[in-house]
């Protein structure tokens, strides 16, 4: 249930994303054909008052054009981002007023005991998940990764700053030489990697 309503988040975010895109290629072809348009005439005017201004005006004209589409494609590019991670923020922001987030919580926790390649795990909650992490969840999560896991009971500074103010979980191993970030901005983070080569991939097309 949990990985199915974080993977629907994804998948809705990549659709999402994948629509912003066609409408911005439109609007970049748009401003494109605007600039080469605009090239073309001032080619039709040189040519009418002589064959070398035509050409060189030509040549200048195309520059700016590839400027242009360049410049458009950049643009195009960081808005995309911007505005889609703006939406996947406030979809993850919601999660924990959701009933399923104790077990959306429990897999990422499983996640990250995995993800340190220890047989002892610490566990750093975040602001709203101290109180949802207790002994059954812990006990599960040792069970599902094969970690042994606990609170840590003892702040580790440079780890707890990590996870402080942030929703999600943190955990190292005993000797705090190995971290897994799966606090929320850490998940957003990874899914804002994939998203722009999503986009460029799709820009490129």
């Amino acid at each position: 249930m949990a990985e199915a309503l974080i993977e629907g988040i994804e998948q809705d975010a990549l659709k999402e994303a994948r629509t912003l895109v066609e409408d911005a290629k439109k609007r970049a072809e748009e401003s494109i054909r605007g600039a080469q348009n605009r090239a073309a005439g001032i080619l039709k005017q040189a040519r009418e008052k002589g064959e070398e201004r035509a050409r060189q005006i030509a040549e200048r004209e195309a520059r700016t054009v590839e400027s242009e589409v360049k410049k458009i494609h950049l643009k195009t590019r960081d808005e995309l981002r911007k505005e889609i991670m703006v939406s996947i923020r406030r979809e993850l922001q919601q999660l924990p007023e959701k009933k399923e987030y104790p077990e959306i919580l429990l897999s990422w926790l499983t996640e990250a005991a995995r993800g340190i390649g220890s047989d002892e795990g610490l566990v750093y909650p975040g602001r709203k998940e101290r109180e949802l992490i207790g002994p059954d969840m812990l006990k599960r999560a040792s069970e599902l990764s094969g970690v042994r896991l606990s609170l840590a009971d003892e702040e580790n500074k440079a780890i707890s700053s990590i996870i402080s103010g942030r929703l999600g979980v943190v955990v190292s191993d005993r000797e705090g030489r190995i971290v897994f970030d799966n606090s929320m901005e850490a998940r957003i983070r990874r899914m804002e990697t994939e998203l722009r080569r999503m986009i460029d991939r799709e820009l490129e097309q």
